[in-house]
């Protein structure tokens, strides 16, 4: 289930309530809600065009909901324009001033506070040092590498201390092993300010390792907000199950609490939740969970397969599997190195799958709560 409010005792720092937003006769957002406490990080995730971009802005005051209210810290926003919510942001092409430096950069936004320019020149360099680029701070955009200008406009956002901090798919600009690099560093400065944050991303690597919490969006609608191995392990819905993470998937028809028909067999499956009987249902597991077992193996979750291909990728590797008796389509498992040689998995193998009853989740065909 997911969790739209704080728990009990806390307070909620942002509360979005029936919050649309239609372009003409497009609904881009449709009544969201939720609940983010103070310091939390959360990320919106989801495909392109589902809204969760529209989401932001509309937090920031960049665009006007259609219906709705929006509360920071116990303030109504909802109608305030941007320049008088506390926010700070950071684009997904961190917008730089290309005629400023770093430091330039940094504290354009302080020079109307009314504080010296030995003051903002102090403040400049506890910043950029704080985002460890001090040494950099004389240089210009063009000058920085993409991870570098990504500190500066990180420092120029946080520069005013502002209550919630909002990052448009900041790391999606850079290459892979910067980024990953810098969603260390970002989560670390993140917890050192203690500063509310919302990150949109469509990755959902970074959704899963950065947030405390994650909002998963579709067709403008939240899905699930929920924990990271929450969304992961106990999916709300077929949309969450297919777009975090791999899975595999298959037709099946509910009999009963806790069983269903594949074809002609009948499995065991986890039965958190009842259907009506002759239900056609999707019957879904992690490749992870899929157990491989000698061949000739016998059970009432474990089917005969034929291993198709073998992709090695480091510690795991990942196993493509036909399983005619489960489904048509092949099915993937990912296993240790170890256990490779010690069934001798290789392509035209044949051995047995074992599915586990607890592991195996199931969704309805349109996709509604997971049973």
């Amino acid at each position: 289930m997911s969790r739209l409010k704080p728990p009990d005792g806390e307070a909620p720092y942002l509360t979005l309530a029936g919050v649309s937003k239609n372009y003409g006769a497009i609904r881009v957002l449709d009544e969201v809600s939720f609940s983010i406490r103070k310091g939390e990080f959360v990320c919106f995730l989801g495909p392109s065009g589902c809204g969760k971009t529209t989401l932001l802005r509309v937090i920031a005051g960049l665009e006007s909901q259609s219906a709705g209210d929006i509360q920071q810290d116990g303030r109504e926003i909802a109608r305030l324009p941007a320049s008088e919510r506390d926010f700070g942001i950071v684009f997904q092409s961190y917008a730089l001033f290309p005629n400023l430096t770093a430091t330039e950069n940094v504290g354009f936004g302080l020079k109307g506070r009314g504080l010296s320019r030995t003051d903002i020149a102090r403040r400049c360099a506890e910043l950029l040092e704080l985002v460890g680029i001090a040494e950099h701070a004389a240089k210009y955009p063009s000058q920085l590498s993409g991870g570098q200008q990504q500190r500066v406009a990180i420092a120029r956002a946080i520069a005013m201390q502002p209550g919630l901090l909002l990052l448009d798919e900041p790391l999606s600009a850079l290459d892979a092993r910067v980024r990953a690099r810098l969603r260390e560093e970002m989560r670390d400065l993140q917890r050192k300010l203690g500063i509310t944050t919302i990150m949109v991303t469509h990755d959902q690597d970074e959704a899963l390792s950065m947030a405390d919490r994650v909002i998963v969006m579709n067709r403008g609608r939240v899905e699930q907000f929920d924990t990271p191995s929450t969304i992961y392990r106990d999916p709300s819905t077929a949309f969450v199950a297919h777009f975090v993470g791999d899975i595999n998937t298959t037709q099946a028809v509910f009999q009963d609490r806790g069983q269903v028909q594949v074809g002609d067999r009948l499995i065991a499956c986890r039965s958190d939740r009842s259907y009506l009987a002759s239900t056609t249902v999707l019957v879904s597991i992690r490749p992870e969970e899929v157990v491989l077992r000698p061949r000739a193996a016998s059970g009432g979750n474990v089917f005969s397969a034929t291993v198709e291909t073998v992709e090695f990728s480091g510690i795991l590797s990942r196993i493509r599997l036909s399983v005619p008796d489960f489904s048509q389509r092949p099915i993937h498992a990912c296993v240790l190195g170890n256990q490779i040689e010690a069934l001798n998995i290789r392509e035209g193998e044949e051995l047995s799958v074992a599915l586990p009853a607890e592991k195996l989740m199931l969704f309805s065909v349109e996709g509604d709560a997971a049973c």
